[in-house]
């Protein structure tokens, strides 16, 4: 059987619906009455949009140890394993970050550490204040080589701020504060996922 072959500008229909299908001069085919699956869509990556309406992406992102201005800490990173899937306005993310200073400490600052480089800028309230604002946020699932002024029976978190950064806390006990800059060492590394909704509907 020989393949079928519609010239740029053709259509595809039946009786009732002549140009159900129609193809573009760069090949790209619109379907006027959708798509109807009964099963699944795979083979390979979608980038774009459903019906003018569902914008699906993904990707990676560069994630950065910052202060609040959001200027990097950091002189030399090592791993840094970042992906995201966006669906509508809804993010989802993950990173795995190393740093590779040796002995050398980030920031002697005990001011609060943040993360910058979100692959889309996200909603949150105006306050930093975590427990009464209901920030998107979570829990840092691993780190490795925290400072021993941090103590490891912390949990560290992260929520989102207005500034479209992630602000880091600990947890002791029912009291959230936050976590500082000069606890990361030249050697620390932070593993977290997290999801959060866009700043506009786009």
């Amino acid at each position: 059987m020989s393949n079928l072959v519609i010239p740029d500008g053709g259509n595809i229909g039946s009786a009732s619906d002549p140009d159900a299908i129609s193809i573009a001069s760069n090949g790209k085919p619109t379907f006027s009455q959708g798509i109807a699956n009964a099963g699944t869509i795979d083979a390979g990556t979608f980038n774009g949009t459903i019906g003018d309406s569902i914008t699906l992406s993904q990707g990676t992102w560069t994630a950065t140890f910052t202060n609040s201005s959001g200027t990097d800490l950091v002189t030399t990173y090592g791993t840094r394993h970042t992906s995201y899937t966006r669906i509508g306005n809804l993010v989802f993310f993950n990173v795995d970050v190393t740093l590779n200073q040796g002995s050398n400490a980030p920031s002697s600052s005990s001011s609060q550490l943040f993360m910058s480089g979100l692959p889309f800028f996200g909603v949150s309230t105006s306050s930093s204040n975590i427990e009464s604002n209901g920030h998107p946020g979570g829990i840092v699932s691993y780190h490795q080589s925290i400072s021993s002024a941090f103590s490891v029976s912390y949990s560290i978190h992260w929520a989102l701020q207005n500034t479209g950064r992630i602000g880091f806390y600990y947890a002791n006990g029912d009291a959230m504060t936050t976590f500082n800059m000069n606890w990361l060492t030249g050697t620390s590394r932070m593993i977290l996922e997290g999801r959060y909704y866009l700043a506009e509907i786009t």
